[in-house]
């Protein structure tokens, strides 16, 4: 495979071009940065042109633009030729990152994993479960807490929380509180808290490295690679490793 890693530059993507060198199904590695994008529009296209596919950890503006580079490399290209795949790891999009994609996905396998760590989504199966037990009487609470380089608040995990929590239990439709502290260096932290008559529950997941994001990303790219052309999102690559997500 070769693969391309836009955002190579920050700190999540160096963590996983370094990480990349060590699996053997990974043949070459090509990096590309926003401001390189900006500097040649042309060095970006070649960028797509020679990568199987790309992780994108660049951040909510960068993802903007590839997408439009990609839409232009589909306009250009035999789609049946030169399918592609894309791991979109940022967050703190305006839009959907499904609408984001839909003019992309009749050539490339898009996932978006807007946290990579697999013991996350095992976590959120926790909460989900324990809010459902819990029921309408408890109040709900999700917090994250990232470090100070992080720029979108509430995280793109926090919103899934609150999404799936919502879906799950009706009754906490729009009535999930949420907060977000960003302060720190290396801080990944993700809570969520139930609070009841006189009682209170609280459940955390903490990131200690990023290279479990890393690492969760590099393993998602090879699953998509095999994919067809559309978009696919976590719980779709979990049900693929048997993980029976909520």
């Amino acid at each position: 495979m070769r693969l391309g890693v836009f955002g190579g530059l920050g700190r999540l993507g160096t963590k996983i071009v370094d990480l990349a060198k060590n699996y053997n199904n990974i043949d070459e590695i090509y990096v590309m940065d926003l401001k390189q994008k900006e500097q040649s529009i042309k060095i970006f296209k070649d960028f797509i042109l020679k990568c199987d596919g790309i992780i994108d950890v660049s951040g909510a503006q960068g993802t903007k633009c590839l997408l439009d580079t990609f839409l232009d490399y589909g306009s250009q290209c035999d789609p049946k030729l030169l399918k592609k795949f894309l791991v979109i790891g940022s967050t703190g999009h305006t839009l959907g990152v499904q609408e984001m994609v839909s003019n992309i996905i009749g050539f490339c396998s898009v996932l978006y994993a807007p946290n990579a760590s697999l013991s996350l989504w095992n976590f959120l199966r926790s909460i989900v479960l324990l809010a459902q037990t819990l029921g309408p009487d408890w109040d709900v609470h999700v917090h994250d807490h990232h470090h100070k380089f992080k720029k979108d608040a509430p995280s793109g995990t926090a919103l899934y929380f609150i999404q799936h929590l919502e879906s799950a239990c009706p009754w906490l439709k729009q009535k999930i509180q949420w907060s977000s502290i960003r302060g720190g260096i290396g801080v990944i932290l993700n809570s969520v808290i139930f609070s009841g008559n006189c009682e209170v529950i609280q459940c955390t997941h903490q990131v200690m490295d990023t290279y479990v994001f890393a690492k969760g990303l590099l393993d998602m790219a090879l699953w998509i690679q095999n994919c067809e052309a559309g978009y696919y999102d976590v719980q779709q690559y979990l049900l693929s490793l048997k993980v029976n997500f909520a």
